[in-house]
């Protein structure tokens, strides 16, 4: 059986491990390390290893019935008119993005990356909030402080922190779970942070930015940094988050629960999803679905099968991420070029905007003068700068409840993927309180209903339920339960 190989990048995070793609003459698809990958070296997490087994390949559809990809083209063209809501949140090619964006501004309308943190702080902060620091620096840093867990968030971290508590590295984890590489794990009150971490320009900080963010814990932590002298990284879920970052405007943007708020007040009669599940990405999927289902028009461009092209009037079903042409940008602002030569998605969105086939070079030189560079190299990562911003009055919003239930994401929860680790962490004090028992789920009970889920005693913080497995019954990141047997 003959193989078509693509050199690509991992799509479950921001790191953008390189990997290579074999393709069989029968679609099916296998996973091979890359050794000479600049960036994870040739390793890859668990998501990455089973991403055969969860990539399925979306298909045209109007109305439910399957069509020719042309004619769902043709159906998203006259369907998209003036006032349509437009949404990517990195999950495509950078070349995708951009010419969503043409095609948002011939109606009027900008393209939403749903980190609305964006739109609330002050732009002067987005340079340090998009491009952290490089992957290699990480080794050589004094202190590392972690606001996210490296294990289960962005596994290809934890070799980097390892190789900087071997080189004379402190960390210290600060979360609702502790880390195990981590010298030192804390729970801090964020107005705190300063006096308690004690940092300096020898430090690094790293936190996540996701679309469920709460903007004023994001400036707690530039100002920590800002007083600091620390450098900053923040993580993000979608493996171009940073490129669609780069080549946006931020300040204009809705975050993705205004979205859904405006589409249940009628303000938004058509969405357009670029490779963006609004269903699998927010916490509240009930809530979700009931305010998709409001829409006139649900214009779904995805190169992947998902709960959204379920649902939509509409699905634009393009090449998947490997066999498309393009770049993507991950978390240190490194550009890495996929070896794929499919253009569909930036052909179809030119169709839709009456723009003739063949828009690619055009879009792809632009993307070149946005990241200021002469060519794609992913051996170059730019330097990393943290400009000058003004310290920010932050309050951020209690998370603190009787017994709370709290997402900590990473790349299953962030693709609708049920992950093998399919149980929530508790403490054991929580454990004895309920009297659960070994072996029999714990019912799990919120005001949106309940659920029996198994169960795992970890070093978990008093009161939390710590799941990485999208729960029925959530209402956000952080939710209010109550747990018996």
């Amino acid at each position: 059986m003959n193989e078509n190989i693509f050199t690509t990048v991992c799509p479950g995070c921001s790191i953008a491990c390189g990997m290579y793609v074999r393709e069989k003459d029968d679609g099916a698809i296998d996973i091979d390390w890359r050794k000479d990958a600049v960036v994870n070296a040739g390793k890859l997490c668990r998501f990455g290893v089973r991403l055969s087994a969860n990539l399925k390949n979306a298909t045209s559809r109007v109305d439910g019935n399957e069509v020719e990809f042309s004619d769902a083209v043709t159906a998203a063209g006259k369907a998209i008119g003036d006032g349509a809501t437009f949404v990517s949140v990195g999950n495509t090619t950078c070349a995708e993005h951009l010419a969503l964006m043409k095609l948002a501004e011939s109606k009027g309308a900008v393209v939403n990356t749903g980190m609305g943190a964006f739109s609330t702080i002050p732009s002067e902060c987005h340079p340090t909030m998009g491009v952290g620091i490089p992957l290699d620096a990480i080794e050589d840093a004094k202190k590392i402080v972690l606001f996210i867990d490296p294990y289960e968030q962005y596994p290809l971290l934890v070799r980097r922190i390892l190789a900087a508590k071997k080189n004379g590295a402190t960390v210290t984890a600060v979360g609702w779970k502790a880390v195990s590489l981590a010298d030192e794990n804390k729970t801090i009150d964020p107005a705190n942070y300063e006096s308690e971490l004690a940092l300096d320009s020898d430090s690094v900080i790293i936190a996540e930015l996701n679309p469920s963010t709460d903007p004023e814990r994001v400036m707690v932590l530039l100002n920590l940094a800002k007083a600091s002298g620390a450098a900053i990284m923040f993580m993000k879920p979608f493996v171009n988050a940073v490129g669609c970052d780069l080549a946006s405007k931020k300040t204009e943007q809705k975050s993705l629960d205004q979205i859904i708020a405006e589409i249940n007040d009628g303000s938004i009669k058509t969405l357009v999803c670029l490779d963006s599940d609004l269903i699998e990405i927010m916490p509240d999927e009930t809530a979700v679905r009931g305010a998709l289902g409001k829409l006139d028009n649900l214009i779904v461009i995805t190169s992947r099968a998902s709960a959204i092209t379920d649902v939509a009037k509409i699905v634009v079903a393009t090449e998947p991420l490997y066999k498309k042409a393009g770049t993507v940008v991950n978390a240190e602002g490194r550009a890495l070029q996929n070896s794929g030569e499919g253009t569909d998605g930036v052909d179809a969105i030119g169709t839709m905007m009456g723009q003739p086939v063949g828009m690619y070079d055009e879009i792809h030189a632009a993307l070149l003068a946005t990241l200021g560079i002469d060519a794609v190299d992913e051996r170059v990562v730019p330097a990393y700068e943290k400009p000058d911003y003004a310290a920010m009055d932050a309050n951020p919003t209690a998370e603190a409840v009787e017994t709370a239930l709290v997402y900590a994401g990473g790349p299953f929860f962030w693709n609708g993927i049920v992950d093998d680790n399919d149980f929530v962490e508790m403490n054991l004090d929580m454990v004895t309180a309920n009297s659960l028992l070994k072996g029999i789920p714990a019912k799990i009970t919120s005001d949106a209903g309940e659920a029996a889920v198994k169960f795992k005693v970890s070093d978990v913080a008093p009161g939390v339920v710590l799941s990485n497995v999208k729960l029925p019954m959530t209402t956000g990141m952080v939710t209010s339960v109550t747990v018996s047997r």
